[in-house]
C-alpha cells in the first residue's frame, strides 16, 4: 500500500490499537486515553452522519480550546467530512462571510457561542457538543462506515485576507498524510513526546501540531486561552507543565522567549517548531536554546501547502546563522525557484518559489479562476504547481533561502 492510501482519521485509529490505555489528551485536571478518545469522537461522526454528512461535505466547527473541540474535529473526519474552523475571537462579519462562502449548513459549537455570534445561529443545522451532549452519547462507540478517500477533503482553513476577502483552501487527506508520515521517519525519536496545543484551529499550522501528536502517539496539552495570551503565565505553565514539544508561530517564539529570561526556565522541553514568517534569531531565542538545549526546526509553509520545508539547527546556538534558511523539501514535495519567464534560475539567483507535490491544495473554495491563477500544470513533473509569490534561492550546498514576497 501506497503511504498515502490512508486518511487522517486512519493513522489516529491505528495509534489506537497500538496504544489504548496510553493519555492522548490533557485538559486541567482532566485526562483522556486514546480509547475513550475515539470512541467519543466515532459517537460524533454517528451523530453527524445521521445529519447526513457525506465525504466533501463541510462541516463548520466553532469551539474553544477544550477536549469537545479535538473530538470534534476527530468526529468531523471519521464522518467522512471536512472541518472549517471558525474561530470565536473574529468579527460577526468575518464568521457570516465564511458561513456564506463555504455554504456551511451544520457547525458544531456550543451553547454559550451560539447565543454570542449570530451568524452561527443562521446556520440550518447545529449541533452544540454541551446541549446535545445526551444525544450523542446514545451513539455507536464503534468507527462509522464511510468509503473517506484520500483525495477527499481534511478541510477548509480561510486565510487571513489581507490581500483582498478571505479565501478558504480546500486540503485533501493526502497531503496532511505525506506530513505526517514525513514527521514519523525524519524525526521518530520526537513523537512521543507531550505537546502544547497552542495554534488556534483557523491557522493551518494546528494540523501539524494536532496530528502529528494524536496519530504518531504522542500526548496533546490544552491550554486555557487566558493562559495562552500572557507570555509570562505561559513560561510559567510550559515549566510546570513539563512541555516536551511546542508548535509557535515566530512572533510568538520571540514573546516566549522573552518571558522565559524571567521566569524559571523549562526544564523539559526538547522540541520547538516555528513557523509563519523569516526566522531571525534575537538574543532572547538564542538564550532559551542555550540554556535548554532543545531543538529548534525552522518550517516553510502557507494555508496552500502543508510544511513544504524544513531546516533544523544544530551546534551551538550562539553560532547559528542570524537570518534562518528555509532548508530543503520534505517527501514528496518539490521546490522550484522560476523566473518571469517560468524558466528555472540557476543555484545563487533569485526567483519565485513554487511548491508542488503532495502537500499542495486542491485549491481554493468555489473560485475556479483563481485556483487555476495559482494553481498551475506542472512543467516538470506531475499534478500542479502552486505559484507562492514569495522569493528565494538556492545555497550552493542545495539549502533554501526565503527572500520576502515577490
Amino acid at each position: 500500500m501506497n503511504d498515502l492510501d490512508v486518511c487522517i482519521h486512519n493513522l489516529f485509529a491505528a495509534q489506537v490499537e497500538r496504544t489504548p490505555e496510553t493519555v492522548a489528551l490533557v485538559s486541567g485536571a482532566t485526562t483522556w486515553t486514546y480509547r475513550e478518545l475515539e470512541q467519543r469522537a466515532n459517537q460524533v461522526a454517528h451523530y453527524l452522519q445521521g445529519l447526513g454528512v457525506q465525504p466533501d461535505g463541510l462541516v463548520g466547527i466553532c469551539l474553544e480550546r477544550s477536549p469537545e473541540m479535538i473530538i470534534g474535529l476527530l468526529g468531523i473526519l471519521k464522518a467522512g467530512g471536512a472541518y472549517v474552523p471558525l474561530d470565536a475571537a473574529y468579527p460577526a462579519d468575518r464568521i457570516a462571510y465564511m458561513v456564506t462562502d463555504a455554504r456551511l449548513d451544520i457547525v458544531l459549537t456550543s451553547e454559550a457561542i451560539l447565543a454570542a455570534i449570530p451568524p452561527i445561529a443562521e446556520v440550518d443545522q447545529i449541533v452544540c457538543m454541551d446541549r446535545d451532549a445526551q444525544l450523542i452519547s446514545q451513539q455507536p462507540i464503534q468507527p462509522p462506515i464511510k468509503a473517506v478517500c484520500p483525495n477527499n477533503l481534511a478541510y477548509v482553513i480561510y486565510t487571513s485576507g489581507s490581500t483582498g476577502k478571505p479565501k478558504g483552501v480546500a486540503m485533501e487527506h493526502q497531503s496532511i498524510v505525506n506530513m505526517l508520515h514525513w514527521h514519523a521517519q525524519a524525526r521518530p525519536e520526537t513523537t512521543r513526546l507531550k505537546t502544547l496545543q497552542y495554534c488556534a484551529i483557523s491557522f493551518d499550522f494546528s494540523v501539524h501540531e494536532i496530528f502529528s501528536t494524536l496519530c504518531l502517539g504522542g500526548r496533546l496539552v490544552l491550554v486555557d486561552e487566558e493562559v495562552r495570551r500572557n507570555s509570562f503565565a505561559l513560561a510559567a505553565y510550559i515549566r510546570d507543565q513539563q512541555i516536551e514539544k511546542i508548535f509557535m508561530p515566530v512572533a510568538a517564539l520571540q514573546q516566549y522567549s522573552e518571558a522565559v529570561e524571567q521566569a524559571t526556565l523549562p526544564s523539559a522541553l526538547r522540541e520547538v517548531i516555528t513557523t509563519g514568517e523569516q526566522l531571525t534569531l534575537s538574543p532572547a531565542i538564542t538564550d532559551l536554546f542555550q540554556q535548554t538545549g532543545a531543538r529548534l526546526h525552522n518550517h516553510y509553509g502557507a494555508t496552500e501547502f502543508q510544511d513544504a520545508a524544513t531546516y533544523t539547527l544544530t551546534g551551538d546556538p550562539v553560532d547559528w546563522p542570524a537570518i534562518i534558511p528555509m532548508g530543503r523539501p520534505i517527501n514528496q514535495v518539490q521546490i522550484h525557484i522560476l523566473d518571469e519567464a517560468g524558466q528555472l534560475v540557476s543555484a545563487g539567483e533569485n526567483g519565485e518559489l513554487h511548491i508542488g507535490g503532495a502537500g499542495v491544495a486542491r485549491g481554493y473554495l468555489h473560485r475556479p479562476e483563481l485556483t487555476a491563477e495559482k494553481f498551475i500544470p506542472n512543467p516538470f513533473g506531475t499534478g500542479r504547481l502552486y505559484k507562492t509569490g514569495d522569493l528565494g534561492r538556492t545555497q550552493a550546498n542545495g539549502t533554501l533561502e526565503h527572500l520576502g514576497r515577490a
